[in-house]
């Protein structure tokens, strides 16, 4: 047990953690976490980017009452792919690739100390039967999101991601 404490303390040290709260420097969440609304003529393929979010603005939503912010709404609309980093926690045995896992803002929250709030935790549930490889350093989850929560022996999510792609974080 001290091993594994050890470990996780030196990989916190380790990490940088802009993916946490976004990239230092201007605030540009405007630009890239809210969308407009209005109509702007764009590629097919820029159209369907996906909007980088952080946990910051996943924080915006009110849990205990479901109110959701404007960009969380604007997030959880239909055909919005979202990619969001964080730490995998299998909710699987299987240790290796899995179907379902929660994605938390940060390494092992859920396992040793109580769980993040629910509106810090994404049930991610990858689509089809395809299964993922289980990643223990950050990741990018590419997917869609909504509101709707859920439960896991590590904790409640009040997100749900189906997701499409999960790849090692890269700034």
């Amino acid at each position: 047990m001290k091993f594994f404490l050890a470990t996780s303390a030196v990989l916190l040290v380790g990490l940088n953690m802009n993916w946490l709260l976004g990239p230092s420097g201007p605030d540009l969440s405007d630009v890239v976490l809210r969308p407009t609304t209005e109509a702007v003529p764009t590629a097919h393929a820029e159209a369907k980017k996906p909007l980088a979010v952080d946990w910051q603005t996943l924080r915006e939503l009110d849990y205990r009452t479901g109110q959701k912010s404007s960009a969380i709404a604007q997030l959880v609309s239909d055909g919005v792919i979202v990619r969001v980093p964080g730490f995998m926690i299998p909710i699987e045995d299987a240790a290796d690739a899995v179907t379902e896992f929660l994605l938390i803002p940060y390494p092992m929250a859920c396992v040793h100390v109580p769980p993040p709030p629910p509106n810090l935790m994404i049930h991610v549930k990858m689509s089809g039967t395809k299964k993922q490889k289980v990643f223990w350093e950050p990741v990018w989850v590419q997917g869609h999101l909504q509101v709707v929560e859920t439960a896991s022996p590590y904790g409640e999510a009040a997100y749900t991601m189906t997701g499409t792609l999960v790849e090692p974080y890269q700034p």
